[in-house]
């Protein structure tokens, strides 16, 4: 059973796409050292990759590419929502499934037949952040006010930031600053700045990998750093990358994520395991969203197997399923 992996394994985003690439490999491996997908006669999985590059027109040309090369019943990946949106125009006018680790909200509300996301959307992870916060200062008897809300500028940073914004109100939280910067920032001293001098209680922060940096170093350099920085939308701060680059800076942040290293289950057990003997750390976002995305997959193919067990991998009947 052909599954394809598109995921942006060059460019800027590469970072995310190997993690990716890597989770789903080790799903793969799990379900079939496990027998296949046992209701459709134990058939295996095979797995065939594309890079989607770093931008909508490389994500759609990727989406065409591996469907007219390989024929897969169904696509994992895609991590930027503007290169989910590409691409699930192609997929969705070719039939074949997606399970998208994109978390922007309105991805699954754009009419797409064959889309499918496993993972909270990009505005519950703004408004966990902030609910956090809130929820740990009131255990330590600290009263908070006042918000300051930053964002790369995609549609991925905009859709965290307004989750923030929603629950700061929902709160009763006054937002004091907003900004949204270009992701590829080179210089947040400004920013840091005008969030020192907007005197808000705590900080929510929708970063990617280098902004991350970058404003961790300003924070640090300026020493104007807030009471509170919370990483919402898990792509900065502290996934392991971003630690090892900030070293020492990065004590003190948060972040929230799609997926949890400290889910005590055997399956994630053993996935942590084999992903850390490749990586040598233990995985995040990317590798878990799709590890999971492929186990959702799986158990998609069991059911249509079960459901059409004259044609379980037509389009429409995996749909169903």
């Amino acid at each position: 059973i052909v599954v394809g992996i598109l995921e942006p394994l060059t460019g800027a985003h590469a970072v995310f796409g190997e993690e990716a690439k890597v989770g789903i490999e080790i799903a793969a491996k799990h379900i079939n050292d496990g027998g296949g997908i046992a209701s459709i006669g134990g058939k295996k999985i095979k797995l065939v990759a594309e890079d989607a590059g770093e931008d909508a027109d490389s994500a759609r040309l990727g989406a065409e590419s591996i469907i007219s090369k390989h024929h897969p019943v169904a696509i994992l990946g895609l991590y930027i929502s503007r290169l989910t949106a590409a691409a699930s125009e192609v997929t969705d006018r070719e039939k074949v499934i997606l399970v998208a680790d994109a978390l922007v909200d309105d991805i699954t509300e754009q009419g797409r037949q064959y889309l499918f996301r496993p993972a909270p959307k990009a505005g519950a992870h703004g408004a966990t952040a902030v609910a956090y916060v809130v929820e740990v200062a009131k255990k330590h008897n600290k009263e908070l006010k006042t918000i300051a809300i930053i964002n790369e500028d995609s549609a991925f940073g905009r859709s965290n930031s307004f989750g923030a914004l929603n629950e700061a109100i929902n709160q009763g939280l006054t937002t004091v600053y907003q900004k949204e910067y270009p992701y590829d920032i080179t210089d947040a001293s400004t920013i840091v700045n005008e969030i020192w001098n907007s005197n808000a209680d705590f900080v929510v922060h929708c970063p990617y990998f280098n902004d991350a940096i970058v404003f961790g170093k300003a924070f640090s350099d300026a020493k104007k750093i807030p009471t509170y920085i919370a990483g919402m939308g898990a792509c900065g701060y502290t996934d392991p990358q971003s630690i090892e680059s900030l070293g020492e800076l990065a004590e003190g942040y948060s972040n929230t994520y799609s997926y949890s290293p400290g889910k005590d289950t055997p399956t994630n057990r053993k996935f942590i395991e084999d992903f850390k003997a490749l990586k040598g750390y233990i995985p995040t976002e990317g590798a878990g969203m799709n590890y999971y995305g492929m186990m959702i997959l799986k158990e998609a193919l069991e059911l249509s197997g079960s459901m059409f067990p004259d044609n379980p991998l037509n389009p429409d009947n995996l749909r169903a399923a």
